[in-house]
Order: C-alpha cells, then structure tokens, then sequence
C-alpha cells in the first residue's frame, strides 16, 4: 500500500477509534464511521468492509504496538546485570506513566466474547507477549542475570496475565499506585 493508502486506512481508524470512544462499537454505524472521518463511504469501503473489519484492524493495531513496545523495552534491558529489579520497576513505571488508559482497548477485550475472530487475536495477542518475555527470562539466565529456578514460560505467561490485570485496575482506579506491587513481582523471578 502507498504512504498515502497507509494514511488514509489510519485516518478512519483513528475517527472510528474517537466515535467508538464516544458511542461503543455497537451503536456505530459505518454512517457514523464515514462522517467522523469526513470520507465518503466509498471512500472508507475502499479500505474496510466492513465495521467489524475496522475494530479488527483497530484491535491488531494494539496488540502489535504493545508487542513492538515490549520488544523495544526488552531489547534495552539485555544489557541490565540487575535484570529483575530492572524489568519490574521499568515495567511498572511504564505503565503509570500511560495514564489514562485507553478505555477502547477494554471494549475491545469484551467484544472477544462475543466473536471468534477477536478472541484469536486476544490469544495471539497474549501468546506473542508471553513469548518475548519468556525468552527475555531465558536470556537473562543464559548472562546469569535472573535465577535458573524461574522458569521461563510460566513465570512469562504469570507476569503478563498480572500486568493486564493491573491495566484493568487502571483503567477503573487511575489514582493506584502500581509501583506498590514491585515487591509482587519480585516474588516471581526469585
């Protein structure tokens, strides 16, 4: 796709994102979706068939950007010699630092029970976060950063089913301080 497909295609996801923000996916119409993006509807069922392809596409978005931003944070964090300490209370701060959260996401995250398609990439999703911190968990054993009893594939999918749990605590009670659950954390990786 051309800079200015790639621009266009962005564009209604961003005004489907602010309407579905405003109305919910379930009162949207793709009426809405073309006005809110000041495109005809030929325009946007150019790129989309649908409403439903468009929170798909919204919802792929996310769960790449998390992925790309953990990859990110990882990667920075191969050097740490105080590997735990490090990755929970980077982690931590990343994640008081997103206030407020994106309350389309935890739409989005209902919506998977409702459609196959969306539980996929919910569980895509999750397993291709697990994945990248398992082998971060691996690697940081392998330079003796982290203790060889933690294992890699548990500890990840723990880790990554605590720190959603904490965005969804987040998203209800933005005044928490995540930073009082560190010491949690830390009992994971001993």
């Amino acid at each position: 796709m051309s800079s200015i497909s790639e621009t266009r295609k962005q564009q209604i996801l961003d005004a489907a994102a602010d309407f579905f923000l405003k109305s919910g996916f379930h009162k949207a119409t793709m009426a809405d979706i073309c006005s809110s993006a000041k495109m005809s509807p030929g325009s946007v069922y150019r790129y989309f068939k649908s409403k439903e392809e468009i929170i798909e596409a919204l919802y792929i978005q996310k769960w790449e950007t998390s992925r790309s931003d953990l990859k990110f944070f990882l990667k920075k964090m191969e050097s740490s010699v105080i590997f735990a300490d490090d990755l929970v209370k980077n982690l931590l701060m990343g994640l008081s630092m997103k206030k407020p959260f994106d309350p389309l996401f935890m739409e989005m995250r209902t919506e998977t029970l409702h459609n196959p398609r969306f539980g996929d990439i919910e569980r895509n999703g999750f397993l291709a976060l697990e994945s990248e911190l398992a082998q971060a968990f691996s690697k940081a054993q392998q330079r003796g950063n982290l203790s060889l009893s933690v294992e890699p594939e548990k500890s990840a999918k723990f880790f990554i089913t605590l720190l959603q749990g904490l965005v969804m605590n987040l998203s209800l009670f933005p005044e928490m301080d995540v930073m009082a659950y560190s010491p949690l954390f830390h009992k994971i990786l001993e």
